[in-house]
């Protein structure tokens, strides 16, 4: 029943999640959607921030009262979402030339850090989901409690919180290969840091690396996938798709290697996938920057127009 329940949620919110972003930052482009998107990601990451601390007061006063409270918060957000009204305050648009919006980049280059970002998401939810379904049998295996183990995964949360709103308020990341290949080999560290720390400062200091990370990572493939597109919930199921392999990848394999194999092996098998990622990523970006540099040797128009 536990199982079924959560494949009936899952699939709910592969029906919510994608076209909800696509309303939200529709017909925003550049800085304004990068802001908008900020505003969104803070909004359902402080969510998985507060939802620890509340479920762990609840469940003190019984099993079913998280459940109960979940129930009546979705009540809460259908109703109004029932209320929004579709002719509400539009979004304001991007600067046009000839009715095309402006992207300050080669369509190539956009196709490069989607890429980029894809491949930095999917590793570092896989990631995210070994620490969320393994992690806790570890950490409390080196004599830890449940409840520090719990302070961990809000400390990631919260981390994540900070650079989604951070990333939103400032856009000096666009475009820079770099910081995603650099949030790759934080989520690298982080695992590291599992795999060899055992004093509660460098577990929580991967927690924090991670949450960084991971926040990093998720809001460049957002604004990447959603930048330029006219078809922006098609965009927004790639990004759930990207999202639901990484953690399939994490979670299933993760289980097998635990008790097949050891209690670190599923974050051994975590650091081959985040450097056969990063292999990935060098990969695709010296292709694309050859191709990019091929391109402007040729007369090309200055104006990107939106994808598909």
């Amino acid at each position: 029943m536990i199982i079924a329940a959560g494949g009936l949620g899952g699939a709910a919110m592969a029906l919510f999640w994608p076209f909800l972003m696509s309303w939200v930052s529709g017909s925003c482009e550049g800085l304004a959607l990068n802001r908008r998107l900020g505003r969104y990601n803070g909004s359902w990451s402080s969510g998985g921030v507060v939802g620890p601390l509340v479920g762990a007061w609840l469940v003190e006063k019984g099993p079913l009262w998280p459940m109960v409270a979940a129930v009546l918060c979705f009540a809460a957000a259908f109703l109004l979402l029932g209320l929004a009204r579709r002719d509400a305050a539009q979004p304001r648009k991007a600067a046009t030339v000839n009715g095309v919006p402006e992207v300050s980049c080669d369509p190539r280059m956009l196709a490069d850090f989607r890429w980029l970002s894809r491949i930095a998401l999917f590793c570092a939810w896989a990631s995210f989901a070994i620490a969320r379904s393994q992690f806790a049998l570890l950490f409390t295996g080196l004599g830890y409690s449940e409840s520090q183990f719990g302070a961990y995964l809000t400390t990631v949360a919260l981390c994540n919180f900070l650079t989604l709103i951070a990333g939103g308020r400032w856009a000096f990341w666009h475009f820079r290969a770099g910081m995603l290949m650099g949030a790759q080999g934080m989520v690298l560290l982080a695992l590291l840091m599992v795999i060899y720390g055992r004093t509660l400062g460098v577990l929580f200091l991967s927690a924090v690396v991670l949450g960084v990370a991971f926040g990093f990572s998720y809001g460049s493939h957002l604004f990447y996938g959603a930048a330029a597109s006219r078809k922006r919930s098609v965009r927004m199921v790639i990004h759930e798709i990207v999202i639901c392999l990484g953690v399939t990848a994490g979670s299933w394999p993760s289980g097998h290697l635990a008790q097949n194999v050891g209690p670190y092996a599923p974050y051994w098998f975590a650091v081959g996938l985040v450097g056969l990622g990063a292999i990935g990523q060098i990969v695709i970006h010296i292709a694309s920057q050859r191709r990019v540099a091929a391109h402007r040797q040729s007369p090309a128009a200055t104006v990107v127009k939106p994808t598909e």
